[in-house]
């Protein structure tokens, strides 16, 4: 049966409220979300004994939590009227420093990335990952970066021997 005209007025002025509520809360979320990921560097945390690290990355504005060899480096394509575009996590093999090079160009485990995309559900901000077919809240997205940061790191280790950084 179609909508009649209230429906459709009333789904218009919820997507409406919606749209205005992301332009106002993304930036600030995206920062919310990285002071979480942050946290388990400043926490202390550790995986397999290694500790977690927080390092912006010097000549960009992107942001880097590592373990030991690996990293999930947080991104964006700037902002438009102030909102943060196009954010995402990219999983790889930790930066090799400012004067540094990779011996290998290569790392023996394939990157992922995973696009973030700011939602509301109900009453709550939330970020859509694509990729897992999941929304997260900052918090607990977080929580399942570090997770994933932590597999990474294992897969990787299985193969560090034959990929040394210079």
């Amino acid at each position: 049966m179609p909508e009649n005209f209230d429906e459709y007025a009333r789904r218009h002025s919820e997507g409406q409220a919606n749209r205005e509520r992301l332009a106002k809360e993304t930036k600030s979320e995206w920062s919310i979300l990285k002071s979480f990921a942050a946290a388990f560097a400043t926490d202390g945390k550790e995986f397999v004994g290694q500790k977690f690290q927080w390092a912006p990355y010097p000549s960009s504005q992107c942001e880097w939590l590592l373990l030991d060899s690996v990293g999930a480096t947080f991104l964006d394509h700037g902002e438009m009227n102030g909102v943060p575009r196009d954010c995402r996590v990219y999983f790889d093999r930790r930066p090799p420093g400012p004067s540094a090079v990779w011996l290998e160009e290569d790392s023996p485990v394939a990157s992922q990335v995973w696009n973030l995309e700011p939602e509301i559900q109900g009453e709550s901000f939330v970020w859509s990952v694509p990729e897992l077919g999941e929304t997260y809240s900052s918090m607990d997205l977080a929580d399942r970066i570090a997770r994933e940061l932590g597999e990474y790191h294992k897969k990787y280790e299985e193969h560090y021997h034959r990929w040394p950084a210079a």
